[in-house]
């Protein structure tokens, strides 16, 4: 690819957001940008904005502005941009970012990161949301109330149409003990199976048809308790999964400050 080619190159992509998705961010697909979305949400809401956004961290709501995702969207996709004029284009670190300091360029990345934003706000809520359902899980061992967690109460986040979807502290450690036990029990129901096919595994004389057959229920047993173990709680609770549908509704009508 000669300069003249990269030059028109650079100019559609930054002019066209479906060919600098397949081009710069590999997204074919929407299932693609889903699963890009996933890490984020993950990497966001459980490293680098925890001490804003993640309940297990914050101290308070001062910093608590969901226009904070939007911001390192942002920066994750300039970076991919910067990886892409790098390795694809040969430029160096001053040229890629000088290619990405026009005004209308920036624009054209956060107008990106908006959209993906607006588009996905709810998987980031629900991350947020389980982060609060694991404070109370760790609140439960404490001998005093947790402030954040009466904050949380006392506000709009857990109101359905003004009505709290839980009353009191105590009843919340008390679902979350419940669903935490119900985890706990269908978890150990189903180690129980996957020792008892083990043993099955083990047993002289087995025919290759039987062997065969175990070893499929091995692995189905073991698929189920990896689906299980990434439940969050809300998944073993009525109350919870209102709590938290409660909390994701609030957060959606919230002002991206």
């Amino acid at each position: 690819m000669n300069q003249a080619e990269k030059e028109k190159l650079v100019l559609e992509l930054f002019s066209n957001k479906k060919l600098f998705e397949l081009k710069v961010l590999n997204v074919k697909s929407s299932e693609d940008r889903l699963e890009i979305i996933n890490i984020l949400v993950d990497v966001l809401i459980r490293d680098l904005l925890k001490s804003e956004l993640n309940f297990l961290y914050m101290q308070d709501f001062k910093r608590f502005k969901f226009s904070l995702i939007i911001n390192l969207l942002f920066k994750e996709i300039a970076d991919e941009w910067l990886s892409f004029a790098r390795e694809v284009l040969q430029y160096s670190r001053e040229k890629s970012l000088f290619e990405i300091q026009d005004k209308e360029r920036v624009a054209f990345i956060y107008s990106l990161s908006q959209e993906y934003f607006l588009e996905y706000k709810k998987l980031f809520f629900a991350e947020i949301s389980n982060t609060f359902l694991e404070l109370a899980e760790v609140a439960i061992s404490s001998r005093t109330n947790n402030q954040l967690i009466e904050y949380v109460l006392q506000s709009t986040l857990i109101k359905d149409r003004g009505i709290l979807v839980v009353q009191s502290y105590s009843q919340l450690l008390s679902r979350i003990k419940s669903a935490k036990n119900y985890k706990s029990e269908k978890l150990s129901s189903i180690q129980v199976k996957i020792a008892e096919v083990a043993i099955s595994l083990e047993s002289e004389g087995l025919s290759l048809e039987d062997e065969k057959r175990y070893e499929e229920l091995l692995t189905h047993y073991k698929n189920e308790k990896k689906v299980l173990e990434n439940l969050s709680l809300d998944d073993f609770d009525g109350a919870l999964k209102r709590l938290k549908e409660t909390m994701i509704e609030s957060m959606s009508q919230m002002k991206i400050v």
